[in-house]
C-alpha cells in the first residue's frame, strides 16, 4: 500500500493478542480487512472487540436461506399491506369479501416472518453458561 498512512487512534491499545491461522483463514480475514481499508491488525481489533461488545452479529453462511425468507417475507407484506390500503380507500361496502383476503394474505406474510425470525433467534441464542 502507498500514500499516506491512516492516522492513528487517539485511544491508546497496549495491550497485544496473538492469533494463528491457516493459510486459507488468513486470506479471508485479509481480503475483509483489504475490503475495508483498514490493516489486518486494524481490522481483527475492530471485528473482534465489535461481536465482543455485541454491536456486530456475525451471521453464519448457512443461514443465508434463512435471512433470505424473512427479507422475502417482509417484502411481500409490504406489498400486501400497500394494497390493503388502496383498497380500503376506494371500497364500497360489498367488497369486504375481497379486503378479507388480503387480510388473510397479510397474516400468511405474518406468519412467515414470525417462524423465519423465531428460527434465526433461536438458533442464535447462546446457551447458558452452569451456575
Amino acid at each position: 500500500m502507498t500514500g499516506r498512512r491512516r492516522q492513528r487512534s487517539s485511544t491508546p491499545r497496549p495491550h497485544r493478542l496473538s492469533l494463528k491461522f491457516s493459510d486459507e483463514e488468513l486470506a479471508a480475514v485479509r481480503s475483509a480487512a483489504a475490503g475495508t481499508q483498514l490493516s489486518l491488525g486494524a481490522y481483527a481489533a475492530r471485528v473482534i472487540v465489535g461481536a465482543a461488545r455485541q454491536e456486530l452479529t456475525v451471521v453464519p453462511v448457512d443461514e443465508r436461506e434463512r435471512i433470505a425468507e424473512l427479507i422475502q417475507a417482509r417484502i411481500a407484506l409490504t406489498r400486501i399491506g400497500a394494497a390493503l390500503l388502496a383498497e380500503l380507500a376506494a371500497a364500497p361496502a360489498a367488497r369486504h369479501a375481497d379486503l378479507t383476503a388480503t387480510v388473510n394474505a397479510i397474516g400468511h406474510a405474518v406468519r412467515r416472518i414470525e417462524h423465519a425470525a423465531d428460527t434465526i433467534t433461536t438458533a442464535r441464542r447462546p446457551t447458558p453458561e452452569p451456575p
